[in-house]
């Protein structure tokens, strides 16, 4: 007998498993796509047979271009004579020429322009693009200087540096130069400038459509002339002392503007002015006008101000700057590489939530040519991930979650409702249709409830003959179904798997079930009608109402299972995948406990995530491994006949925008998906991201948070069994049993999901004991994998929105970093919204 399994909630058999063509219908979330489908090249048996040669190697895209000082990523797939995939093949990279283009792990980097043929070479086997490099783009034109005086009459002469978005100075561009008012100052084509009349103006030089420009005040003798200023640098919040003609005999006779902002003069007479620096705002370390103005006349010099702080972290340790306002971070010019992953995240619990969000990055005072983060920090993914994951799957994969989470929705709004009685149950006073002293051969009339859509009034009377009796099972089977059903030595198997591994495994976890029926025993009802409403197994809560208010009542704790028969899953398979369904639902179950004595049921996203938690804690026991072990894709990807015990981790890659193998990744994954449930928030939608991804995402939270918790509270089980069993919003139950704000507690896992593995961690809850989440990258398809926006330390404004308890990821990286300051808030500059946190780990 094959034990180990995966759960399954619905299913359909288009035809029977042994003729090679299951479709499977009706998931419990992370389990049925497993049947289906994986996003690893380490799927497959675990013990594989002798790989096929490889005769070609496609690299798309072909032909490929780059600007200079940007990268593009490549991919090679190695094929066998016949064109079909092969896959976990390593690749080495090659650049005929890396002075045009080099190359690392498929991703190239553009030097200069020209061009270069790059080879991707699998097992002796080449496969070449052209790469052509094109000059870079400009992103920025620097002014110099930034703020300037000149007498009347005199001149001064004005550069124009254009940049690209890594901040390298660009030749051989056309340059633009304008006056904002010909009136006081004239500029020529080569940026020379001649005052004209006393005032400020700007002067601005345009290249390829990009501005930059420079402050100049043309001086009147008579006006305040700025000759100092300390200190140097000015600091926000600090004391600045001015030093000069001109000025004011008092101090209320000056005042003094900081890059337009007024400051408070403290002091000052005709030579000498003390002011307190302004706060600029989310503004770098860079040069800015320092004015005074005295007697209707202004004199301006330019100086270095800087903000009072700058963001420090240390490699590997998390900085949470919460919300709401206008979060900044705030970073000093520095020559060496740095890297950071900065999160713009939700902290809402309510997936209908969706926060647009506006990052803008500016840079001020440079420390040289800043360049991007090189792309060998980046891991080297898999050769040809493989994923046959069809689209055909993908829509029955989405239908079964929503259809899995309107019956457990249904539930909830009945729950809500108050419509519902369970002191009976509770008091252990329910009568069960099959009595405790029940004999094997007997004949019973049970009502199988409708599972969606459920009601009362929706249930089919059969009459099921009582085949097996185990210390925790009567196992009972549908007469209409016993042609061709499970033989007794079927039902023991699956009796055995409950008996012997379900339970076991998931009452310690999560409690026990309450005796609402004077009998120890769960009754097992198997029969066709499962089949026929879709599923593999379910339980009713309608079980728990006395039959006087609930019509579709067995009063009592009932399982309902599939049969095996014509039109439907063989026996063998029932046999393979049973136990995984049966952890799933008896999780349920046991969650049911709350309701049942009177408290309120978790919100779904808990629930969920618990039965894929029950799912890998069987699992775990099925194969004889434990939770914390790190585990890598041998594990998380292995195989066993039509399983994979542990999809629910490779459940992530559709949270993380997987589609299919042929399809790009979803635009807004992860940021704009969620993992909570909409049900918990009323009808909503979970985002762009299909089936398996919210569930999943959902035990990766629950998995997290057990990992580093739930030995801290004395066991798993105590978090675990204190989700189930305390009040109010899941958030919660979760910061009131751990004792960690919620905030701090969602910052550390979306930042795990993300750095787990790929540096050494400070703080070890930024890490993901249970999984190796860098192999995960490593070995899913690209449009799987966790993609932080990348961006350099330059000027750029991006938007984008984030759902809640979501995350929107970026990279911030490069070497010779210019001062840099990047302000987060809501749209077009509004303070961001208080569900809005932002976080920060440095990575390098």
């Amino acid at each position: 007998m094959i034990r180990q399994s995966i759960e399954t909630g619905r299913a359909e058999t288009r035809r029977g498993p042994e003729s090679g063509d299951t479709m499977v219908r009706g998931t419990r979330r992370s389990a049925v796509w497993a049947v289906l489908a994986c996003v690893a090249s380490a799927c497959g048996s675990e013990t594989p047979t002798g790989p096929p040669s490889v005769a070609a190697v496609v690299v798309s895209p072909s032909p490929a271009s780059v600007r200079v000082g940007e990268l593009i990523v490549l991919s090679a797939t190695a094929e066998d004579q016949g064109g079909n995939r092969l896959t976990g093949r390593a690749v080495t990279w090659t650049s005929v020429n890396a002075a045009v283009a080099s190359v690392a792990s498929g991703v190239v980097s553009g030097i200069s322009e020209g061009t270069t043929n790059v080879s991707a070479v699998v097992d002796g086997t080449p496969g070449t693009v052209t790469v052509t490099v094109t000059p870079a783009g400009v992103s920025t034109v620097d002014v110099r200087p930034v703020v300037a005086q000149v007498l009347l009459g005199a001149t001064i002469q004005m550069t124009a540096t254009p940049r690209s978005a890594s901040g390298t100075p660009l030749t051989g561009r056309a340059i633009s130069w304008a006056s904002s008012d010909l009136a006081i100052a004239t500029v020529s084509p080569t940026g020379l400038v001649t005052g004209v009349a006393g005032g400020d103006v700007t002067i601005t030089a345009t290249v390829e459509q990009q501005l930059g420009s420079g402050d100049l005040g043309v001086l009147d003798p008579t006006a305040p002339r700025i000759t100092a200023i300390t200190p140097y640098p000015l600091i926000e919040g600090g004391t600045g002392t001015l030093v000069g003609v001109n000025f004011g005999a008092t101090p209320g006779g000056n005042v003094v503007t900081v890059d337009g902002i007024s400051a408070t003069v403290t002091a000052g007479d005709g030579t000498s002015v003390t002011f307190t620096v302004p706060t600029t705002g989310c503004r770098p370390h860079r040069s800015v006008p320092v004015r005074v103005t005295a007697g209707g006349k202004s004199g301006t010099l330019a100086h270095p101000v800087r903000p009072a702080v700058f963001t420090q972290v240390g490699v590997g340790e998390q900085f949470i700057l919460g919300g709401p306002g206008a979060p900044c971070l705030q970073f000093d010019g520095a020559p060496s590489f740095e890297s950071y992953l900065v999160g713009v995240q939700s902290v809402s619990e309510n997936a209908a939530s969706l926060s647009a969000v506006q990052v803008v990055s500016r840079t001020g005072l440079s420390s040289g040519g800043s360049t991007a983060g090189s792309p060998t920090a980046t891991p080297a993914p898999s050769a040809a991930p493989a994923t046959p994951v069809t689209l055909e799957t993908l829509p029955v994969l989405q239908a079964h979650a929503r259809r899995h989470t309107e019956a457990r929705g249904g539930e909830a709004d009945l729950l809500r409702s108050g419509a519902l009685d369970f002191q009976a149950a509770a008091a252990g006073a329910l009568q069960s249709a099959i009595p405790p002293n029940a004999s094997v051969g007997q004949r019973f009339t049970v009502r199988v409830p409708s599972h969606y859509p459920g009601s009362c009034t929706q249930f089919t009377t059969i009459q099921a003959e009582l085949r097996l009796i185990t210390p925790r099972g009567q196992w009972l089977v549908d007469v209409a179904s016993l042609a061709g059903g499970y033989t007794n030595a079927d039902l023991q198997s699956i009796a055995d798997d409950f008996q012997g591994d379900v339970a076991p495994a998931l009452e310690p976890m999560f409690g026990t079930i309450p005796d609402t029926d004077n009998n120890p025993r769960i009754a097992f009802v198997v029969s066709e009608r499962v089949n026929q409403e879709g599923w593999l197994s379910y339980p009713s809560l309608y079980d728990y109402l006395p039959t006087s208010q609930c019509a579709a009542s067995n009063e009592g704790d009932y399982l309902y299972l599939a049969t095996p028969g014509t039109g439907s899953f063989s026996s063998a398979f029932l046999l393979e995948v049973m136990g995984y369904s049966l952890s799933h639902d008896f999780t349920h179950v046991i969650q049911n406990r709350a309701v049942i004595g009177g408290g309120t049921r978790a919100p779904a996203w808990i629930e969920e995530g618990q039965a894929a938690l029950g799912e890998e804690t069987f699992a775990h026991r099925l194969t004889s491994r434990a939770p914390r072990q790190n585990y890598g894709q041998n594990v998380m990807f292995a195989t066993i006949g039509q399983i994979q015990p542990f999809s629910m981790v490779g459940g992530l890659a559709y949270y993380f925008g997987f589609l299919d193998s042929t399809s790009p990744k979803i635009t807004g994954a992860p940021e704009q998906c969620t993992w909570l449930d909409p049900q918990d928030g009323g009808p909503a939608s979970s985002g762009p991201c299909p089936a398996p991804g919210p569930s999943s995402g959902a035990w990766a939270f629950l998995r997290w948070l057990t990992d580093h918790y739930g030995s801290v509270l004395g066991g798993d089980g105590i978090l675990q069994r204190g989700l189930i069993d305390a009040s109010g919003p899941g958030f919660d139950r979760v910061e009131s049993l751990v004792g960690v704000p919620i905030e701090t507690l969602l910052a550390r896992f979306a930042a795990s999901l993300y750095v787990d593995d790929r540096i050494t961690l400070a703080d070890a809850t930024l890490g993901f004991p249970s999984w190796n989440l860098l192999e995960f990258d490593q070995a899913v398809f690209a449009a799987g994998r966790l993609t932080p926006r990348t961006r350099g330390f330059a000027t750029y404004t991006d938007t984008g929105s984030v759902r809640g308890a979501s995350t929107l990821y970026y990279t911030v990286g490069g070497s010779g970093r210019p001062a840099t300051a990047i302000e987060i808030t809501g749209p077009s500059g509004a303070p961001l919204s208080a569900g809005v946190q932002v976080w920060i780990v440095r990575l390098q």
